[in-house]
């Protein structure tokens, strides 16, 4: 049996989940102290709570053989005290958390959800048990799929002067900055939306088809959207950037079609940005494809063949 545990409710940390159990199939199930989203339809245990004891207590009576943690170094460790094959899920940055790093410390495997060629910076002593999936997301592969199927039913072919801006926020620039953007970026047609909306279905993505250039903060659930459509992207860095996103900004500025912006650009500042964008080859985004990383690990933690250094690893 392979575990999967959440630790927290975050949407994105779930689309996570629905990755791995895709990948992993009928071996895998989700354990979590939270109840399944809406759609939900792989095996599920709900746990009464998310207390270290609760947790325990399930490791004892169902005693699997793999355990993927997305949660604190606490309910990791204690998948190794009992005994059982311990892969963390990794958070950009996470070398510059001691808690984090205690977690990655104890673990046979790590997953990152990031490309190999972008992870520098990563401890060499982290980096020989870690397995990189690159821009990891079940909503955006799944809508990728049927992006044939979206421009059959309608949304435009992409093309020129359509840009697609996603912030972390519903409200995002106020009416007055984006009427001084619009006027300083003649030509071009803005769609706005929530971040959010990446992890559901919903027009955003039709807008995502048909978009030349996107704007947004780095986050997984960004990149995963950008790397599934392979939208050249310009990405915005806030003025006091988690280190996440500094780490994510950086990532992709190496490996991927991206402008970085910092600080957050002046109305006059976006129109030369959008332009150095939409030059970029989207196609630089098929390092980030998670496909490959995903196979990898199914292949390891079903016991086929098992490569590479953390093939080793999963062996011991």
């Amino acid at each position: 049996m392979i575990a999967i545990y959440l630790h927290h409710p975050r949407p994105e940390s779930f689309d996570r989940a629905r990755a791995l159990v895709a990948a992993l199939g009928d071996d895998a199930l989700l354990v979590s102290a939270h109840p399944s989203p809406l759609g939900w339809s792989s095996d599920w245990t709900l746990l009464p709570d998310s207390e270290l004891q609760t947790w325990v207590g399930w490791l004892r009576t169902r005693s699997p053989d793999t355990v993927i943690v997305e949660g604190p170094a606490e309910h990791a460790r204690a998948v190794r005290d009992l005994g059982a094959r311990l892969v963390v899920i990794s958070v950009p940055g996470g070398s510059e958390n001691a808690e984090q790093g205690s977690a990655y410390a104890d673990a046979d495997l790590i997953l990152a959800p990031w490309p190999r060629a972008a992870a520098g910076g990563w401890p060499d002593a982290w980096r020989r048990r870690t397995l990189h999936l690159g821009a990891l997301g079940w909503r955006a592969t799944q809508i990728a799929r049927r992006a044939e199927q979206l421009r059959t039913a309608g949304a435009p072919s992409r093309g020129r002067w359509h840009c697609v801006a996603l912030w972390p926020t519903h409200a995002g620039p106020g009416p007055r900055e984006r009427r001084s953007i619009a006027v300083e970026t003649p030509g071009w047609r803005w769609t706005y939306a929530p971040e959010r909306e990446l992890l559901e279905p919903g027009p955003v993505w039709s807008n995502l088809v048909g978009a030349e250039v996107a704007v947004c903060t780095p986050s997984t659930t960004t990149l995963a959207a950008l790397a599934a459509f392979q939208v050249p992207a310009v990405l915005v860095l806030p003025e006091r950037p988690t280190v996440a996103q500094t780490f994510l900004a950086e990532a992709a500025a190496g490996t991927a079609p991206v402008v970085v912006a910092r600080p957050y650009p002046r109305a006059e500042e976006w129109h030369a940005l959008l332009s150095e964008a939409s030059h970029l080859d989207g196609g630089l985004w098929k390092g980030w494809a998670p496909e490959p990383g995903l196979a990898e690990l199914a292949g390891l933690l079903r016991g086929g063949t098992e490569t590479g250094v953390a093939g080793t690893l999963l062996q011991a």
